[in-house]
């Protein structure tokens, strides 16, 4: 995380020390990702949390809100809880927490997938087993598809049909969103499988 933590350094509290660049969506992206659900009342881990914008943009539209993000770069999350005190922000890493008892109602991971350098298929699949793990109800995550024509050097881009394929391991109840923005696309995994047999539908979580 020693890039990270110089971007921190040399940017502050801006986009660009998350390497999302000027041109930043986050707001969009977080409004997809809290859509899915009702997070009243429920416990979240926001996973590579950067600043913690989405743990401030949670608590502002749900109650009761429990939230602990992680970031590994010590720099921004030193930012991060200068910038909002009110959140719970840890300079900790997924394997922390998956060699603990703690679980979290939903887990959430925004822009981690996306640095060619710190991430290829099967890493990929191994932290979203180990989110899978940590998740009681659900998880969120967003990734850059493969399936456009932008393409840079630097970036990872992910196939969404074997991001699918690999989700259907864990439950057959998802939803891939690929309608915001041409190059990203978020997949939701609902480990809340319960079904009203007279009706054949999934009954939707409390």
């Amino acid at each position: 995380m020693r890039n990270y933590d110089k971007l921190a350094i040399n940017h502050g509290y801006s986009s660009e020390a998350l390497g999302w660049g000027k041109k930043d969506r986050r707001e969009l992206r977080f409004e997809i990702l809290s859509n899915r659900w009702n997070l009243e009342n429920c416990n979240i881990l926001d996973v590579g949390c950067g600043f913690g914008d989405f743990g401030a943009h949670l608590i502002s539209k749900f109650k009761n809100i429990k939230y602990v993000g992680i970031d590994q770069s010590e720099q921004i999350v030193n930012i991060a809880n200068a910038k909002f005190p009110q959140l719970d922000v840890r300079n900790k890493n997924l394997k922390d927490f998956s060699e603990s008892s703690l679980k979290f109602d939903f887990v959430f991971a925004s822009g981690i997938f996306n640095d060619k350098r710190l991430f290829h298929w099967h890493k990929l699949k191994k932290e979203l087993l180990m989110i899978r793990d940590l998740s009681l109800k659900g998880f969120g995550f967003n990734f850059l598809t493969s399936n456009n024509e932008f393409k840079d050097s630097g970036v990872q881009y992910t196939s969404p049909s074997n991001l699918i394929r690999e989700m259907y391991k864990f439950t057959n109840n998802i939803v891939l969103r690929n309608d915001y923005m041409p190059y990203e696309a978020s997949i939701f995994v609902d480990l809340h499988t319960q079904v009203d047999t007279s009706l054949t539908i999934y009954n939707k979580m409390d």
